[in-house]
């Protein structure tokens, strides 16, 4: 009996040959997680002293009530931090090359109630600044590593059970929290 060399499976990865820059550009951004800063220390305050009846406005209580009571988030950043995916690819990649990444197509900041800008915090346009080789080295050690999409496919699943929690089961939350956003926005214009 002749033994078959093992071959790999064809896959997205292999079918569908994007620039080495542009796969590890996206590979890099797909171990992304995104915490941000706690802002909720006035509203444990309140809650833990007895007083979160100050807060006068109904719609504004409710709101604050749900936005903090929700687990989401939390599960968000769980999952991001402790992702298979994630690890694999920062054991994988040179930590020179993943900071030059970072610097280059990492997230960029945005003001906390900038709606409009959240769009722009990772999905944009960039290049690496790295030689060719090391471009094509990174992205050849990630797309030889059947694990790579094994491990992507369960991170997409997870972000994506995220994504319905967010905008589908917690939808009132967030219409809540863009009406806050817009009154004090109308708060701050002048007026005539």
């Amino acid at each position: 009996m002749c033994m078959q060399p093992h071959r790999r499976p064809p896959t997205r990865l292999a079918a569908r040959r994007i620039s080495s820059q542009e796969f590890l550009i996206n590979a890099y951004r797909a171990s992304q997680y995104k915490q941000g800063a706690s802002r909720r220390a006035t509203y444990d305050q309140l809650i833990s002293t007895g007083n979160i009846g100050l807060i006068q406005d109904e719609d504004l209580l409710r709101t604050a009530v749900r936005a903090y009571s929700i687990a989401t988030i939390d599960h968000l950043v769980r999952e991001g931090v402790e992702s298979r995916y994630r690890e694999l690819f920062r054991m994988s990649i040179d930590s020179d090359v993943q900071r030059t990444l970072g610097k280059h197509c990492g997230d960029r900041y945005i003001e906390p109630g900038d709606f409009e800008g959240i769009a722009e915090v990772l999905d944009y346009p960039c290049t690496t600044g790295l030689p060719g080789t090391v471009i094509d080295a990174a992205a050849e050690t990630l797309r030889a590593d059947p694990r790579t999409l094994q491990f992507l496919r369960v991170r997409i699943a997870d972000l994506e059970t995220r994504l319905v929690d967010l905008t589908s089961n917690n939808r009132d939350v967030f219409q809540g929290l863009q009406e806050v956003a817009d009154s004090r926005r109308r708060s701050r214009e002048p007026r005539p």
